[in-house]
């Protein structure tokens, strides 16, 4: 049994104990929420998420921008050997690559520095 939910083109089907969300949001954020909310529905055990993002003209930067930016969050983080650690930007999603020594280092690739 299964059920579709349709709301400004944004879609959320449902069959069985899985829930699939699909449709534009003009932010990571709203993404993340859709995501969360569908996960705290009883009963749902799998969530197929094939929301795109879509970010509005002001908010996008170039991969370089980016980069940059990362960079120089590594740079003033002196926790994180940034002499180890790599940036790559790709479509504005960042790759961290390297080597560090403690797991503490590592769970700090999460930088809600840069936006």
């Amino acid at each position: 049994m299964g059920a579709d939910h349709s709301r400004g083109g944004d879609w959320c089907c449902c069959q069985g104990w899985s829930v699939t969300l699909s449709g534009n949001v003009d932010s990571y954020g709203k993404k993340w929420a859709a995501d969360r909310a569908a996960k705290r529905v009883f009963g749902v055990k799998a969530v197929i998420e094939e929301i795109k993002v879509t970010l509005a003209g002001s908010y996008k930067r170039a991969d370089k921008d980016i980069a940059e930016a990362a960079t120089k969050v590594l740079d003033w983080n002196i926790w994180i050997p940034s002499d180890r650690v790599k940036v790559m930007v790709k479509d504005g999603r960042i790759t961290l690559s390297g080597d560090v020594d403690m797991y503490f280092q590592k769970s700090m690739r999460r930088m809600p520095y840069v936006t």
